[in-house]
Order: C-alpha cells, then sequence, then structure tokens
C-alpha cells in the first residue's frame, strides 16, 4: 500500500484500514482528485490526479474513462454520494468479463475523500449478483 504524506485529513491508520481490506482495486483521492492512497491492486501513482487519467486518450479505468470522471465531477460538487458503472471487459482471446467501478464520497473533518474501486464481478454469463 502507498499513501501521500501530504494527506493531511485522512490519516495513514484509516487509509490503511479502509484500502488494504478490499480485495479489489482501490484508491483514496482527496478533494481535487488527487491520489493519496491506493492498495496493491491498482497500478496508479500517488500523487496522480485521477480526473487527468478519465480525461486521458487511454488508460484506466477501462469502463468508459469519460464517465466515470463525469461522475467524479458530480460527486466531487456534491451532487450524491456515490457513482457506479458497470461494462463489459474487451481482453481479446478470453471470455468477456461484467466489471464494476464505483465512487463513493467519504466526509471527514477536513473535508471530503472519494474511494475509487474497481472491481471484476466474474465471467458474463455466470454472475449471480
Amino acid at each position: 500500500m502507498s499513501i501521500s504524506p501530504q494527506s493531511s485529513g485522512l490519516t495513514r491508520h484509516t487509509a490503511c484500514e479502509v484500502v488494504d481490506c478490499l480485495r479489489h482495486q482501490a484508491a483514496i483521492l482527496d478533494c481535487d482528485g488527487t491520489v493519496v492512497a491506493t492498495n496493491r491492486a491498482i497500478a496508479l501513482p500517488i500523487g496522480a490526479n485521477y480526473l487527468a487519467v478519465c480525461d486521458g486518450p487511454e488508460g484506466a479505468p477501462p469502463l468508459g474513462r469519460e464517465r466515470f470522471g463525469t461522475g467524479l465531477r458530480q460527486l466531487m460538487q456534491g451532487r450524491g454520494r456515490t457513482f457506479e458503472l458497470y461494462g463489459e471487459s474487451e481482453v481479446e482471446g478470453s471470455d468477456p468479463h461484467l466489471l464494476r467501478g464505483r465512487i463513493t464520497r467519504l466526509e471527514d473533518l477536513d473535508g471530503a475523500y472519494f474511494l475509487v474501486s474497481g472491481e471484476d464481478l466474474g465471467v458474463l454469463g455466470t454472475v449471480t449478483e
């Protein structure tokens, strides 16, 4: 797990507990969308701006970057508490998998943080969730 030393309101202990308990990809963003904590399952560097990733030409999240960026912006503006997006993986040579991306607004004394997570729910047609 990685965490930014600049994350003032989010203590290292809290971030570690929240992020490390998740088996799927997870990152915590500050109020500007900067990555301040990640678990080992996600390939995002600390200090990267998640909105820039969503607005970029390629990269994560694979579930429609533009829609995910729009969802994050809505939560940053206080419109809602969670955003969830489902999509299909597009890996050549393998069965399509159902993917779920979720952003949750976390309130803290110092303001808002956002938990971004991505999960592979399994092969399409076999998912029971």
